[in-house]
């Protein structure tokens, strides 16, 4: 009995295995006409898929407007909204201008965190690539000279197997963008330089952003290094925005309260407003306010800096000091103490100036 079985199963697997040997040779023969049935399939798939999403799309949607690759680089987005999300009503749509006058081709967005800044770097990344294989996109009107490529470097991860830090990783991936990326490309860089030293990192980033000015091509880059936006304020090759906030009970940390209004604005944000984040995701009490007073040395370390840099840097020193030529200059917590020492009197001061760096 169990040998008629097993000789049944012998002669089954024959007979499958000389069904397939036939339909494999049948398929063999006509595979290009099989290979256009399947390119027309796949083609017909993604046009009703779209055909779909702008019927379905209860938003504003437009047909993008492309210009060619022999025009300046250019970005023009009114209303636009994240495809991922299309019948969200509580999103907020967003205008996003880049290669046009008073928007220059490079973005430093900053703002708080959770504040909506990837969200709007993925969605003019995704909004171009529909509007480039002929899709509806939704926003109110869109505009853009053609890409040629896109770039990102968003979020963190390591390689252990090879030994790769998530610095290294990062580095590597800004260092692959640099050397591909050409006047039509789009890059999007998320916080590059937070794996090293603030110095180290503040210093990588800000060269990065002064390379790409030289390139000129579209790019989002999003920072919480407030001295590197400090570095751009006032150029004409850099246009600074941030996610709109706002904060209740600022003095308190343990009850700051921020209201992200997800909405682009002009200009810097001045905080990242980093405690609230920490009160949310519920961390001690004590710890925040322990880390607030750390905060606040710093930050008045910091403005002390930059009162010593901004009066030895003016090109217009006789205003701030007067007309002397040798200062001895001595920082305090709360003032500062400029003592003005002729050349003829390295002795005796001859005159002293208290400043409230405060005012």
């Amino acid at each position: 009995m169990l040998a008629d079985m097993l000789k049944a199963e012998e002669e089954r697997a024959k007979i499958i295995w000389d069904l397939n040997r036939r339909i494999f040779e049948r398929l063999s023969e006509r595979q290009k006409e099989f290979d256009q049935v399947i390119q027309c399939l796949t083609i017909l798939d993604v046009l009703c898929s779209l055909a779909e999403y702008a019927r379905t799309f209860s938003q504003d949607i437009c047909i993008p407007d492309l210009k060619p690759l022999s025009e300046d680089p250019k970005i023009i987005l009114k209303g636009g909204r994240h495809p991922c999300v299309p019948n969200l009503e509580s999103f907020v749509p967003n205008d996003t201008q880049m290669g046009v006058d008073g928007h220059p081709n490079i973005l430093i967005l900053t703002g708080p965190n959770m504040g909506g800044k990837s969200t709007l770097m993925r969605q003019v990344a995704v909004i171009a690539v529909m509007a480039q294989i002929g899709s509806f996109v939704p926003a109110a009107s869109c505009e853009l000279t053609l890409i040629d490529r896109i770039f990102t470097r968003l979020g963190a991860q390591d390689d252990i197997v090879h030994g790769q830090s998530t610095f290294f990783v990062e580095l590597a991936e800004a260092s692959s963008m640099l050397q591909h990326a050409f006047k039509h490309s789009l890059l999007l860089i998320d916080e590059l330089g937070r794996g090293t030293s603030t110095h180290d990192g503040n210093a990588i980033a800000t060269a990065y952003v002064d390379k790409l000015t030289t390139i000129g091509c579209r790019t989002i880059f999003s920072t919480h290094y407030h001295s590197l936006v400090d570095h751009y304020v006032g150029r004409n090759d850099v246009q600074l925005g941030h996610m709109a906030c706002m904060v209740e009970n600022d003095e308190d940390p343990t009850q700051e309260s921020v209201t992200f209004l997800y909405k682009l604005a002009e200009g810097r944000c001045p905080k990242s407003y980093g405690f609230n984040v920490a009160r949310l995701a519920g961390l001690d009490r004590q710890i925040i306010l322990r880390g607030r007073e750390i905060a606040k040395g710093l930050e008045e370390e910091c403005r002390l800096r930059d009162v010593f840099h901004s009066i030895f840097t003016s090109k217009n020193m006789s205003t701030a000091l007067g007309n002397q030529n040798d200062y001895i200059l001595i920082i305090k917590p709360g003032y500062m103490v400029i003592i003005k020492l002729p050349v003829s009197e390295l002795v005796r001061a001859e005159e002293i100036v208290n400043i409230n760096y405060t005012h």
